[in-house]
């Protein structure tokens, strides 16, 4: 007489989808970011990373202000003294540091329930964006990697209420070294599953919220007052500006076309109109018919651009 479990368990094991291994997802990005920013390794210093040097040196004064203290004034006086004026060790440092927020992007994505097929490919689109090249090749744009190591750590610390300490340290960091990103974590909160509400999300983070927000606000404002954001790079105004500047940055995201998409400093024809329009229609789209994951990704493109 037959078995008829052993046709059952043949079928089942022919239709078994194969499941790489974590670490091997893990180690395909790394692999794909390291060969896609290589070439940032065998350039040299950019025009801004003279002035810091030259303070690093002594030959300029460093100004007297807490503004980005961590990614100024504490990190050039520790890598200065040891990596002196050679560029390739600031190059290896920025490079490593992406592939660091790769990697906690990818973790962090995971824990918040993306599959690993979603988790790999979002994560793949920002680590090999070439919108990172002038933070790779700037050794003076060190402020933001390390602004979001310490933003996707904090994020990760929170995800535990005994770790909130950690959270909250991690947070000081992010905005110490850039505070652009003290709203960011704010959009975490849209990434709560049904077993917890946004209420539950948001006392449980409100620490590391306020903590981060109160202290980038300290440094944005010790930043203003000691004169280092002048110029036409920190203009303020509100006006047509506005569309201008997401259609700009709209545009930087999707561009899959130039070298280093910010070389251009503005869009042309119809793009001003139509770019922020697109973004605010793929935004209702990603509220109306997304994920929690799309809604908050939305949220957090918005709140990293809006400042």
């Amino acid at each position: 007489m037959a078995n008829p479990s052993k046709p059952r368990k043949a079928e089942s094991s022919a239709g078994a989808s194969f499941t790489p291994a974590p670490w091997l997802v893990v180690l395909g990005l790394v692999v794909l970011t390291l060969i896609v920013h290589r070439n940032v390794l065998h350039e040299g210093f950019a025009l801004d990373d003279l002035i810091l040097l030259q303070q690093a040196e002594g030959l300029r004064p460093w100004p007297l202000t807490l503004w980005r203290w961590l990614s100024g004034w504490a990190w050039f006086r520790i890598v200065f003294p040891v990596w002196g004026q050679e560029p390739f060790a600031y190059h290896v440092t920025s490079l490593l540091l992406h592939v660091l927020n790769a990697v906690l992007l990818q973790r962090l994505l995971r824990r918040a329930g993306a599959s690993e097929v979603a988790a790999f490919l979002g994560t793949a689109v920002f680590a090999l964006s070439r919108l990172h090249f002038p933070a790779l090749l700037a050794a003076t744009s060190i402020g933001e990697l390390l602004a979001l190591t310490f933003t996707l750590a904090g994020l990760g610390f929170a995800s535990q209420a005994k770790r909130m300490p950690l959270a909250i340290v991690a947070m000081l960091l992010a905005v110490s070294a850039k505070e652009s990103v003290l709203l960011v974590p704010f959009a975490w909160l849209l990434t709560a599953r049904a077993e917890e509400s946004i209420g539950a999300r948001v006392r449980r983070m409100a620490p590391m919220l306020l903590a981060g927000t109160i202290a980038g606000l300290v440094l944005l404002g010790s930043g203003l007052t000691s004169g280092r954001l002048g110029g036409q790079a920190y203009a303020v105004s509100f006006g047509a500006n506005l569309a201008e500047n997401v259609a700009r940055l709209f545009g930087w995201t999707f561009d899959l076309v130039d070298p280093i998409p910010d070389l251009h400093a503005t869009t042309t024809g119809a793009a001003p109109i139509v770019l922020p329009l697109l973004a605010l229609g793929l935004t209702a789209l990603a509220a109306w018919r997304g994920s929690s994951l799309m809604r908050a990704g939305a949220v957090w493109w918005w709140l990293a651009v809006l400042p």
